[in-house]
């Protein structure tokens, strides 16, 4: 019975506390501040040495000009599937998330978009250019208008475009674009 009035003493001091932390966190979460967060707590802007460190996986870093893909040698969990995943810098600068999954059913299309409506709100009908405009700054003619099929796309709070699109049978990809890269107009314009 001294044990059951103890902890009754107690349990209101341990809730706030609890409740302190919560909003501590909240504080300093970037979904809080409307800043977009992905895995391993990985934001825009972050440096190459940055995701690695975040990263629990073995990766293997490819540069070509001032664009590098940073990616670990195995595929990686992602809600109930396992997909390449993919980290695509800007002159070491965070730009890109993509993931790809191949050899899925329809269905697995079909669940993930759901899951993304459940994170990021009804999805919108976009275009196929709306993705090559984006893979173009980095990879051009990476794809067409007639291999990209189902394109959908959601928007996060601070600008963040996602999408998530077919591009071959059995194979689609979900890609994360940050704010200054799904911003049209990212050409070199110069001598146009």
């Amino acid at each position: 019975m001294l044990f059951i009035i103890c902890l009754l003493l107690i349990l209101p001091a341990c809730a706030e506390g609890l409740v302190s932390d919560l909003k501590k966190s909240e504080e300093t979460d970037g979904n809080a501040s409307g800043q977009f967060s992905f895995r391993a707590g990985v934001t825009w802007e972050m440096t190459v040495n940055d995701v690695q460190q975040l990263e629990n996986e073995t990766m293997v870093e490819r540069r070509q000009k001032e664009w590098t893909v940073l990616y670990p040698q195995n595929r990686v969990s992602v809600s109930n599937y396992y997909a390449y995943l993919a980290y695509i810098f800007h002159q070491d600068k965070l730009r890109m998330i993509m993931y790809e999954f191949e050899n899925e059913p329809d269905s697995s299309f079909l669940y993930l978009t759901g899951a993304l409506d459940s994170v990021y709100g009804a999805e919108k009908e976009t275009t196929a250019r709306d993705v090559m405009m984006i893979m173009d700054q980095l990879y051009p003619g990476r794809y067409t208008d007639e291999q990209l099929k189902n394109v959908i796309s959601w928007s996060a709070p601070d600008g963040t475009r996602i999408f998530l699109y077919s591009y071959a049978e059995n194979a689609f990809a979900i890609l994360y674009a940050s704010p200054e890269t799904a911003e049209a107009g990212n050409y070199n314009t110069q001598g146009l």
